[in-house]
């Protein structure tokens, strides 16, 4: 538990930083380029978003859970091979879908400079390799990397941005960054592992592997993101910024899921492995989504009651609009919380990704088209309550697999198949 705890308190050293730059550069951006300039920015990076989701195809997850069991350098070898040729079959699939959102929004077929360069973003952020340490229990170096992308990032939008029409520098800023922070990457992992591809094949086996863990990552990012991407294709760009302002507030929140989320993972899989109770792993994952859950409970109570007002003051007057969309949405983080703890910690674990992409694919689709069908009749408001309806539809259909499949958790570790 000791180790655990070290490990989790490595992972979230970062997202210190991540909140300090955070809180820096939304008013920043919100001060000094304007609603409608922070809206293209905002429309630019929910394509990024998209392609990233793409280009990773959920292979994170898969490789830090595979990479929590190898034993020898050949087998990691064989492993980090399998994923670089993964990715790379994947770079044309994500530019043609990063192509194909552009060509559908006429704010961002506009600004092909600003859209093009979030398209790269995507791709480059594809290829990150936080789920190399994470797989083997590293957690300070990709900290580090991340902490370095922040000052590039941070450094860059202070000395570039000056006004509403500086808007391309923000995406250049974070272009830099990613590229700079992946060669990074690459250099520290290149003095351990190769980076001969492997073959097509095995390239293809990962993908046919990881699909139900995209399809449960990928369609959440997709929904996630279509509100911001559905007002960019209907609206305009000042109810982008609305929205998509009080969404950066909520996916930054329920980022701070990603790392436990990521270590907890490899931890109950590899407990299931090698622990002989199973119900004593079992009680440990269920408090652990409980914990999860009440940190969700204190954000959405916040979210109604103190954020409002912090946020007006923070960003101004002129986005106080934004303030009421938050509240809006103030239950998904409740919502979203219980979702991906429960998937995460319980279900990925004893490989039950296959049913709850099938869970998530049905509810994810009907949550997309009320999104984006609330964008289209009420503008920003119209949008998140469909978001908020969607994670609503989710959490009852996880938590009625969940009762179901109950019992059977208390009996068998992760070789358990429905």
């Amino acid at each position: 538990m000791a180790s655990l705890n070290k490990h989790l308190i490595s992972a979230y050293a970062g997202y210190f930083f991540r909140y300090v730059y955070l809180i820096v550069l939304i008013p920043f951006y919100a001060r000094v380029l304007g609603p409608e300039s922070y809206g293209i920015v905002l429309a630019a990076m929910s394509v990024q978003s998209i392609v990233w989701t793409i280009q990773g195809w959920g292979f994170s997850y898969t490789g830090a859970r595979n990479f929590a069991g190898l034993k020898t350098d050949e087998e990691r070898n064989r492993e980090f091979s399998r994923h670089l040729t993964g990715r790379f079959l994947l770079v044309p699939l994500a530019i043609g879908v990063g192509i194909a959102f552009i060509a559908g929004s006429p704010l961002l077929s506009k600004h092909l400079a600003i859209a093009s360069l979030a398209v790269f973003c995507g791709v480059v952020a594809g290829f990150n390799l936080g789920w190399y340490f994470q797989g083997r229990l590293n957690f300070t170096t990709p900290v580090l990397i991340e902490i370095t992308g922040f000052v590039i990032t941070l450094s860059m939008v202070l000395l570039m941005v000056r006004g509403s029409s500086d808007s391309i520098y923000v995406m250049v800023a974070l272009a830099t960054s990613s590229a700079l922070t992946s060669f990074i990457a690459y250099f520290i992992v290149g003095k351990s592992q190769s980076f001969q591809p492997s073959n097509v094949t095995e390239g293809w086996r990962l993908i046919r592997q990881s699909t139900p863990l995209f399809i449960t990552g990928g369609t959440y990012a997709l929904m996630t993101n279509i509100g911001t991407y559905s007002l960019a294709a209907f609206s305009t760009p000042d109810q982008v910024a609305y929205f998509g302002t009080a969404e950066k507030v909520i996916t930054t929140g329920l980022s701070l899921l990603v790392p436990a989320g990521q270590v907890l993972l490899s931890w109950f899989s590899k407990m299931l492995q090698e622990h002989g109770n199973a119900q004593e792993v079992f009680r440990q994952q269920l408090k652990a989504v409980k914990w999860v859950c009440l940190a969700g409970g204190m954000a959405t109570l916040a979210s109604l009651t103190i954020a409002p007002p912090l946020l007006n003051l923070v960003l101004g007057a002129k986005f106080e609009h934004a303030s009421t969309i938050l509240m809006v949405m103030a239950p998904i983080f409740l919502l979203a919380a219980f979702n991906n703890a429960i998937s995460v910690y319980v279900f990925f674990p004893r490989r039950l990704e296959r049913q709850v992409s099938a869970i998530n694919v049905a509810t994810t689709s009907f949550g997309i088209c009320l999104t984006a069908a609330g964008a289209w009749y009420n503008g920003a408001i119209g949008a998140a309550g469909g978001r908020v309806l969607a994670e609503l539809i989710a959490s009852v259909a996880l938590f009625t697999f969940y009762r179901y499949k109950r019992e059977l958790f208390k009996e068998s570790g992760n070789n358990q198949h429905p």
